[in-house]
């Protein structure tokens, strides 16, 4: 993953944000791995955070986004994606 990452991206400039859906904390622990991962490669990680606590309207200003999902019950999402979610499934999102 960081090795196709790095090859596209200077990690001197690059800034990441890692946002996740999780209802049990597996895609959050993954999420903050790749956070650690992502920092020993000299990387600028700007947060590692749930989904529905970022304003999915400023993902527009984001040069790099990594997004960490899981499902719940029967293919459902986790909670703390769920409006973010259908915020960017809503056709008045910017793309």
């Amino acid at each position: 993953f960081f090795s196709v990452l790095l090859f596209f991206f200077s990690p001197l400039t690059m800034q990441l944000r890692i946002l996740f859906g999780s209802e049990t904390g597996s895609a959050q622990e993954v999420a903050e791995r790749i956070g650690r991962e992502a920092k020993k490669r000299r990387i600028v990680v700007k947060a590692v955070q749930s989904m529905d606590s970022f304003s999915m309207d400023n993902l527009v200003d984001e040069s790099l986004v990594v997004f960490v999902c899981s499902t719940t019950g029967q293919g459902d999402p986790p909670a703390n994606m769920k409006k973010s979610w259908r915020r960017m499934l809503q056709k008045s999102f910017p793309r």
